[in-house]
């Protein structure tokens, strides 16, 4: 599931052309850590992107995407931290 969610955010993100391309980058790190079986450091690098200024909580460019997409991008965010936190704790 985690990794399904990962793929479907960073396909979101390439919706908004240039204005997320360091967050598809970013994901991308994430899901390679994954395939790569470095899953928990890939746990850990998605919930790096939240918290503070210029993180991906500061999503500015959402507002590029149809209502829609808005709505799945706010759920696979919120989510994709929920499974990582929920993952780590399971190690």
């Amino acid at each position: 599931m985690y990794l399904e969610q990962l793929e479907e955010l960073i396909a979101l993100l390439r919706k908004t052309d240039s204005l997320a391309s360091n967050w598809v980058q970013y994901f991308e790190k994430s899901k390679d850590l994954y395939l790569s079986g470095k899953v928990n450091d890939s746990y850990w690098h998605t919930l790096g992107s939240s918290g503070g200024m210029g993180s991906f909580d500061d999503d500015y460019w959402s507002y590029s995407l149809s209502k829609a997409d808005q709505e799945r991008h706010d759920y696979l965010k919120s989510n994709l931290r929920k499974l990582a936190k929920s993952n780590l704790n399971k190690k």
